[in-house]
């Protein structure tokens, strides 16, 4: 509890992350099967988490692969808005991940559900993204869409005994466009355009602003968090890579050369 608009941005993130990722390789291949496993633990501002993970990838055929995770998230502690309220963070998240892999000729089809879990927090996250190798594998167009459905609640009572209010919905749906061009054997580079949409219950209901009450015997009373119902953001960008394994035998001058020789190619 106390942790839903984090778990709304870490989960958004992630989707839009594997969607933008600028691609090197052709798509028309797989990855190899893995299977992982994962533990972390960090303590510091008054928070202790830990985090455990398994995930397992497996190619049913050379064109189509399935991959499952599932981890689980512990905190304890309290952040800056419990603090004020006297409250304590002790909360466990749960999510369950699965994603499909379809490649046909030169275009590969991922589809993916998350589903996450805590004791005042739903979320369920589908998204599809498509990726097409053009102009004899040097250029890759990646097109993506995501939608996440999330259920917002309250802890009314105290971390070992919850007293969930369920408050409202929120729905996120994420357009996603990426570009990727190799320039040359040693030169690559990508543009990527995120648009999210969101649209509920926004606010954070553990987040409450101060103002004078004379009524009160405290002298002041708490009134909770006023949030737009929808929001848009938009998020552009771009980069380039380059593969240059020998500069560092070479002198600053010979460097530049070759760099500048690079770059009047591409152009």
């Amino acid at each position: 509890m106390m942790r839903a608009p984090v778990h709304r941005t870490v989960g958004r993130l992630a989707v839009v992350t594997a969607l933008l990722l600028v691609r090197a390789t052709s798509a028309d291949v797989l990855p190899d099967d893995r299977a992982d496993l994962f533990y972390s633990k960090y303590s510091g501002g008054g928070m202790d988490i830990t985090g455990e993970s398994v995930l397992v990838r497996k190619k049913i055929t050379e064109d189509f692969a399935l991959e499952a995770n599932y981890f689980i998230d512990k905190v304890s502690g309290a952040s800056i808005d419990v603090l004020s309220q006297a409250s304590q963070i002790k909360d466990e998240r749960k999510q369950k991940s699965g994603t499909a892999e379809y490649v046909h000729d030169k275009t590969t089809y991922t589809l993916s559900f998350i589903n996450s879990v805590e004791r005042d927090y739903k979320s369920d996250t589908t998204s599809f993204s498509l990726s097409q190798d053009m102009f004899g594998d040097l250029t890759t167009m990646t097109v993506g869409f995501a939608r996440t459905n999330d259920g917002v609640g309250e802890n009314n009572g105290t971390a070992l005994v919850p007293i969930i209010a369920w408050l409202g919905h929120a729905e996120t749906r994420s357009y996603d466009l990426g570009l990727s061009q190799i320039l040359t054997k040693n030169w690559i580079a990508g543009l990527n355009v995120n648009v999210i949409t969101d649209e509920g219950f926004l606010a954070n209901p553990y987040r409450s602003i101060r103002y004078f009450d004379p009524s009160n015997p405290k002298g002041y009373s708490l009134g909770s968090q006023v949030y737009p119902d929808t929001r848009t953001s938009t998020a552009i960008q771009g980069q380039a890579k380059y593969y240059a394994p020998d500069l560092q035998h070479l002198d600053p001058g010979r460097a530049l050369a070759l760099l500048q020789a690079e770059l009047g190619h591409v152009l």
